[in-house]
């Protein structure tokens, strides 16, 4: 599978087939639940105020992992952080599908 879908500053990608999932960063990206700077875990995203990457909830959820023992896991990510990015997610990929078809 070599899935890459462009959301505005965000690109998620399943690149050879592996299973994780990458959140790339095209300039700086603040938002409420994602920030990204330069100086901080090397510009990887990461929910605002941790340093837990974006894509460790991605990898969780895509190994089976419940959005709980995710939380759990990383207790400096909050409940709506996490369901924010989802939903952020969700809506971008419904845009995209509804401006393509």
């Amino acid at each position: 599978m070599d899935l890459v879908h462009e959301f505005g500053g965000v690109i998620l990608c399943d690149p050879c087939g592996s299973v994780a999932y990458y959140v790339v960063e095209r300039g700086i990206m603040n938002n409420e639940f994602i920030e990204v700077h330069p100086g901080k875990m090397s510009g990887t995203p990461c929910f605002k105020g941790t340093r837990v990457p974006v894509t460790h909830l991605f990898d969780y959820l895509e190994a089976g992992d419940s959005l709980g023992d995710f939380l759990n896991d990383f207790p400096t990510v909050t409940r709506e952080q996490a369901l924010g990015v989802l939903e952020m997610m969700r809506k971008r990929l419904l845009t995209e599908y509804e401006t393509a078809a």
